[in-house]
């Protein structure tokens, strides 16, 4: 057996911690919330309200997950120099336009897809109940708004910059974006494909200008969009002002 082969190089300890944080974390924030549903089910919740608490509540226990644990790795075992990790305003105003150019790209595209490719929205919104209003998109748009800060911060942060800073920019976007497209293999087929040029989008704007803003907000801007859109594919949903209990 060559010992030597695992040997321990100085810049391996930011590599191992940074990945090994991220191969724990995620895998753990999508199995546990399996549980959620027969844990309120046992508290008697059932029906409309047990399929809204089960997805919210994942969405939460993943923020939480996704985000503290990365930070404390941060605080205590990482280097000074890589304690940023995208989290600032630095290019804010090009992050600001690049987002506001997305959104409405994001917005038409789905409008088309909607007319012509409907399947794309297969497997949404998550939240599969048939009555939707206000307050359910309101609750829907803000748990995704942060459960993507979390989402955002673990790859196009945490995991991108110290990457970056050891082997160059090309080399960390593609290792992120193979980590990120490898956590939607339980997705459909085309949310799979869409997440590797997605995955390089990201990366690449979040290196471009310094900060993870302008991918966290297309990202937060796409995911309850979709979801919008997806309700529209489904002829036994529908929006009103307020559903009845």
């Amino acid at each position: 057996m060559d010992v030597a082969a695992f040997g321990w190089a100085t810049q391996d300890r930011l590599a191992v911690l940074v990945l090994g944080t991220v191969i724990l974390c995620y895998p753990i924030s999508y199995f546990v919330p399996w549980t959620f549903r027969s844990l309120l089910e046992g508290q008697g919740v059932h029906g409309r309200n047990l399929e809204i608490a089960v997805v919210i509540l994942q969405r939460l226990f993943g923020a939480v997950l996704l985000s503290v644990p990365p930070i404390w790795t941060a605080t205590n075992w990482l280097p000074a120099s890589t304690n940023r990790y995208g989290v600032n305003f630095d290019g804010l105003w090009v992050s600001l336009i690049l987002s506001g150019i997305s959104w409405v790209v994001v917005w038409f595209g789905f409008r088309f897809v909607v007319k012509v490719w409907p399947w794309v929205l297969k497997g949404y919104p998550e939240i599969h109940v048939e009555c939707w209003d206000v307050r359910l998109l309101t609750l829907n748009t803000v748990s995704w708004v942060i459960y993507l800060a979390a989402y955002e911060f673990l790859f196009r942060g945490f995991l991108l910059y110290p990457l970056r800073d050891l082997y160059g920019a090309w080399p960390a976007v593609m290792i992120t974006t193979a980590l990120y497209s490898f956590t939607h293999l339980v997705k459909q087929p085309q949310e799979q494909f869409s997440t590797i040029w997605i995955g390089i989008l990201y990366g690449v704007l979040a290196l471009w200008t310094g900060s993870i803003l302008a991918p966290y907000l297309i990202h937060a801007f796409t995911a309850p969009v979709s979801e919008y859109f997806a309700i529209r594919t489904h002829p036994e949903m529908f929006i009103v002002r307020k559903c009845s209990k």
